[in-house]
């Protein structure tokens, strides 16, 4: 029970042992008088318990030292909490996964993945073709698809006589009739040439490389290379590319283009043909006039198929069978400068093409030429145009603008896995960064808690060992000249107790006691673990010779009904009343259990009830005992009947009023001695609120520290959920399609083999191309690719144009686009460093945080040091303090007990 130490003769409580000054323990056990020796000895300035002399120990924190170190604490944990409000997790993440669920950025060009697909096909075979050729001197036969560049081919490889050549091959190949049927034909040296039907797509993708040799051994590398303008797009641009590249040097670059001899000598097919070379040569030498006309300088024209002009139509075209070769050139060339001077106000491309082909060109007649004379002829013509060496570099752009438009929109395709990589990188460093903050924040909650704890010590060390100390000297010295008057205003005390307990002990008219009926109320406290919490109540209701008659229970807490129970009951009818005006009155409250109304309601299942344990079991009948566990905060109502008699109170009331006067008398004299006590009581008071108040600040500060460190573990989970998502969504992304694949691929094949990019001062808007994507049609029917999905697809200018192709890795992010996969199996056997390397560190920073989030919790869960009392005043200052306390109150506890 409570301790009150106010004279110097008491009772002591024989089962709790505790000190009062009346004749019953607030327990209910009778008690029996004992003498407690009085000590008016002063307590020594320095004497303070050992425990209070933190500060004073050598290289401790003085009071101001720890209160700085609170206050920054208190910023670092201020700025902690407000980042973990902040939502720039959030915000990062939702970028990052609106960018990676974004329209495909090869939506926007539907056309150019089916071709860098086919373009992945072939691309070995173009690279071993490129080191072959590189930095040598090239012919190229250029011509539409079944123009004879592959039976040229055979003809330069094979040393046939004119009628063998015309039996074997000629005529083999035109009795070829069904689409797409092929024959395969061995030259000299063993080598392979396929020659196809005459149909528009034609067999060729890579040119087939062989060589030419003259007499002393010197070879001339010849491609036959593939007709451009009339296959079909995937062949197309896969040939332009291998136009592209091949043609970058037109210093040792030729183009030998066939030409029906029809083509020239019958001008009903002139204007066909004409058409079809200026398409398929500015697809090639690119769109720019200028640069056209410089470059055709590098084409000869070979005239054949003179075997598909009939004899009549040879003898009106005055070539018969058997005329000499440089007789047939003459009437040949006299046609052509027909054809210029019939021209002369014909398009500037078109009258190069004529003029080129009047100044260059050479015949082939398979039934009549000889082999070493069509060989010959084929290096006469070639070889003054290499020598001559008349185009310089960049005088015609070497990687065509069609081209250069194909890789930008390539890069933009890539530049979508950018945007994604960075997005994803971004909010996964924001991510990562949020969780490192939240594991500094648990450790200065942890920090902060020792450092409340500190500062609890040292302040209590300045209030007991400094303040609490001088006005202990101050107490002696002022409580001191009242000494001598304890001894007398105590003898009058002790009279004034005995009459307690002589009408306790006599108890008058015991025969005529009655039943009274009590009730105590006991609160819930909150029991906090890192599992879970609950609100629990272990009741212990000792009163001597009392009767149970039950017990209630319900949530929360209600004041004004508690009050009631207290001390508006007498009888157990009054108990009954104010529970049911309970149940009327519509409150908050919920009953739990009543077993003082019998309802036929059963209790809350949620309820734990069951007995209390170990030492505090008593098996006194009139010891009521229950242990109670809830989620919510409860209250508990036992009620009891005790016996009291109404006679004994009245006859000990006359008793004490006698003596009552002499008390007053005697204190009326004290009280005028013991008022310079005033303000040392007061200050005594101020600083033992002080003191509490620093205990329970420091608890009420852990308790917050406790909350915040939940709150923000809270919202941890869902952190890991979001960026893990998004790092799932992003893998899954990017091992789609292979698209991202093919776009690097084709970019790195470019940059490796392209030496030079077009450039032009004279014109840097938007570029219309031949083979853009504004007329796709692999889905068939018209579609505008260039607005096509949810973000449209801007045109580059030249000046980007010319750049395409200069790009590090870094552009990327690191991103090595040339072995990013193509296939299913490269795609489930590639491992994207980046990515992988964040999913480790997130999941090794997951694995942390939880055992860091784990340990703080739990540290700040743990039960801190209960602080020692403060130091005992003066016993004489007790004695003071006691005898003058207010007469009334002192009373009215005495007929109560």
């Amino acid at each position: 029970g409570p301790v009150f130490v106010l004279v110097s003769a008491g009772f002591s409580c024989k089962r709790h042992s505790c000190t009062v000054s009346f004749a019953r323990c607030p327990c209910g056990t009778s008690t029996r008088a004992v003498e407690q020796p009085p000590t008016r000895d002063p307590i020594p300035f320095n004497s303070a318990p050992e425990h209070t002399k933190l500060a004073n120990m050598e290289g401790d924190k003085t009071l101001e030292e720890i209160t700085a170190e609170v206050e920054k604490l208190d910023q670092l944990l201020q700025d902690g909490i407000a980042d973990t409000t902040s939502d720039a997790v959030t915000a990062a993440v939702k970028a990052a996964l609106d960018e990676v669920g974004a329209e495909p950025a090869q939506n926007r060009h539907r056309g150019l993945i089916p071709r860098l697909r086919f373009f992945v096909q072939y691309k070995k075979q173009m690279t071993d073709l490129l080191d072959t050729i590189r930095g040598k001197p090239v012919v190229l036969l250029h011509g539409t698809t079944s123009s004879g560049k592959s039976t040229l081919s055979l003809r330069l490889k094979s040393d046939y006589t004119p009628e063998e050549f015309v039996e074997e091959v000629i005529k083999t190949t035109n009795k070829m009739t069904n689409a797409g049927e092929t024959k395969k034909f061995e030259t000299d040296d063993g080598s392979l040439i396929e020659i196809g039907t005459n149909q528009p797509q034609g067999t060729t993708i890579v040119p087939n490389i062989f060589y030419i040799e003259d007499d002393i051994g010197e070879r001339m590398t010849v491609l036959d290379m593939p007709g451009l303008s009339d296959q079909d797009e995937l062949h197309q641009f896969v040939i332009s590319v291998v136009y592209r590249l091949i043609m970058q040097d037109l210093r040792n670059c030729v183009l030998a283009s066939l030409v029906g001899a029809r083509s020239i000598l019958m001008p009903s097919y002139t204007n066909g043909w004409r058409d079809q070379c200026l398409e398929s040569l500015h697809q090639i030498l690119g769109h720019d006039l200028e640069n056209f006309k410089m470059g055709v300088k590098c084409v000869t024209f070979i005239v054949n198929h003179f075997d598909q002009l009939s004899k009549l139509r040879r003898k009106r075209l005055k070539l018969p069978a058997g005329l000499e070769y440089s007789e047939k050139k003459i009437k040949v060339h006299d046609k052509l400068i027909d054809i210029v001077a019939r021209s002369a106000n014909a398009p500037e491309d078109c009258l190069a093409l004529y003029q080129q082909i009047s100044a260059n060109f050479m015949m082939v007649d398979y039934a009549e030429d000889e082999f070493s004379d069509i060989v010959g002829r084929f290096r006469e013509m070639i070889n003054p145009v290499l020598e001559r060496n008349t185009v310089a570099v960049n005088q015609v752009g070497t990687f065509s603008l069609s081209g250069a438009e194909e890789a930008h929109r390539a890069r933009d395709i890539l530049n979508h896995l950018v945007d994604m990589q960075l997005a994803v990188r971004h909010a996964h460093d924001a991510a990562t960064t949020r969780v490192k903050n939240l594991m500094t924040l648990y450790e200065n909650l942890v920090t902060a808690k020792k450092t409340a704890v500190e500062y609890r010590t040292i302040a209590l060390d300045d209030i007991d060992n400094k303040r609490f100390a001088g006005l202990i000297r101050r107490m002696n010295s002022a409580s001191a000249p009242l000494s001598d008057k304890i001894a007398e205003i105590g003898a009058a005390r002790d009279r004034l107790e005995n009459i307690v307990a002589t009408a306790h002990f006599l108890k008058v008219e015991a025969a005529n006691q009655t039943p009274m009926t009590r009730c105590a109320v006991i609160r819930s406290t909150i029991n906090k673990t890192i599992f879970k919490t609950t609100h629990d109540i272990e009741a212990n209701v000792d009163v001597a010779s009392a009767t149970f008659k039950g017990y209630m229970v319900y949530t929360g807490h209600n004041p004004q009904l508690e009050n009631a129970l207290r001390n508006d009951v007498a009888a157990m009818d009054d108990v009954v009343r104010i529970i049911k005006g309970m149940d009327a009155g519509g409150n908050a409250n919920r009953v739990l259990s009543n077993s003082i109304i019998t309802s036929g309601h059963p209790d809350d299942p949620d309820l734990n009830k069951s007995q209390v344990t170990g030492s505090k079991v008593n098996n006194d009948p009139s010891c009521f005992q229950m242990k109670l566990s809830y989620a919510r905060e409860i209250t508990l109502v036992v009620t009891y009947e005790v016996w009291s008699s109404g006679s004994t109170a009245g006859f000990f009331e006359d008793m004490l009023a006698q003596r009552e006067k002499e008390y007053k008398k005697m204190l009326d004299g004290f009280k005028g001695m013991s008022r310079g006590l005033d303000s040392l009581r007061e200050e005594r008071v101020a600083l033992s609120k002080e003191r509490s108040d620093v205990i329970t600040a420091t608890d009420e500060k852990i308790d917050s520290f406790r909350a915040e460190a939940e709150k923000a573990h809270e919202s941890a989970p869902a952190i890991f959920e979001e960026v893990n998502r998004l790092l799932e969504s992003f893998e899954t992304v990017f091992s789609q399609g292979g698209s991202f694949g093919l776009c690097g691929q084709y970019l790195q094949f470019m940059k490796e083999h392209v030496l030079h990019t077009p450039a032009s001062d004279a014109d840097n808007g938007p570029v219309e191309l031949p083979t853009a994507d504004s007329s796709d049609s692999s889905k068939g029917g018209k579609g505008n690719a260039e607005t096509f999905g949810a973000k449209a697809y801007k045109k580059a200018s030249k000046a980007e144009l010319s750049t395409v192709l200069e790009f590090t890795e870094s552009d990327f992010d690191g991103i090595p686009i040339g072995d990013l996969p193509v296939t299913k199996a490269e795609r489930e056997n590639y491992e994207h460093e980046l990515l992988a390397k964040m999913k480790a560190e997130f999941a090794r920073l997951q694995q942390d945080y939880n055992t860091a989030a784990s340990a703080a919790i739990a540290e700040l869960h743990a039960m801190i040091d209960i602080p020692q009392d403060a130091p005992v005043l003066p016993y004489s200052f007790h004695q003071v303090e006691g005898i003058t306390e207010n007469w009334e109150e002192q009373k009215k506890r005495i007929i109560e007990w």
